[in-house]
């Protein structure tokens, strides 16, 4: 097939949630729970940062306003669109970071896309594995429906039709800057595998004008989570 092709496929999907019938995630260090507009002022601390931001498509923040409208796509009613989080220490109470599934429709490849990212005080503590291999548990564990969606075609070159209904397994995708080695890292300590590596425009505002190379990586559905 050539690489970028959408084909229409049978799969499943998760059930979201809305945010208020989310039980919180607890790991040893962390309290992961859905976000609420309360979280604003803590929040901006975050998206402030430049060196967190310059991944983001949106760049860095500026006002308090422009953290509140970042929200919307987390709150009520879009809160069934995605499956994110905010994420607290639990020894100081402080929000540290945030991730989660962004959208049940992909922007990249179709699949449920997930990302993260957390406060430069929080880097080099392991935070985030710790975040992911949480946030797998609880998104692997969510009840699913049979859909059909379109896929990028390079996304199941590794795999194989489920046996007797010709349907494929579920897919959790994610996209990194090769620039960033430290989240691919956690990624793939966190089961995600590579798949496609190609350059584009960099549409990202901190670094708009250039090209940018990405990555692609997928986490395959727990056999366990097929039945």
């Amino acid at each position: 097939m050539e690489q970028g092709q959408r084909i229409k496929i049978r799969t499943t999907l998760p059930i979201i949630p809305p945010n208020d019938a989310r039980d919180e995630i607890h790991t040893p260090r962390l309290i992961i729970r859905a976000p609420r507009i309360s979280d604003v002022p803590a929040l901006h601390k975050l998206r402030i940062q430049h060196e967190v931001m310059k991944y983001s498509v949106d760049g860095a923040d500026k006002t308090l306003e422009d953290t509140r409208r970042s929200l919307d796509v987390m709150l009520p009613p879009n809160d069934i669109k995605g499956y994110r989080f905010h994420i607290f220490e639990k020894d100081t109470g402080d929000l540290v970071g945030k991730g989660g599934m962004r959208s049940i429709t992909g922007r990249n490849f179709g699949w449920p896309e997930v990302g993260y990212s957390f406060k430069e005080e929080a880097w080099g503590k392991g935070y985030a594995t710790e975040f992911l291999t949480a946030f797998l548990q609880s998104y692997w564990s969510l009840p699913r429906s049979e859909v059909e969606i379109e896929v990028d075609a390079t996304s199941l070159d590794s795999q194989t039709l489920e046996t007797g209904d010709g349907s494929f397994v579920e897919m959790l995708v994610a996209v990194v800057d090769v620039g960033n080695p430290g989240s691919k890292k956690v990624l793939e300590k966190t089961k995600f595998k590579q798949f496609k590596q190609w350059t584009t425009i960099d549409i990202r505002l901190a670094n708009k004008g250039g090209d940018v190379t990405l990555v692609g990586l997928m986490a395959v559905a727990p056999a366990q989570e097929r039945n």
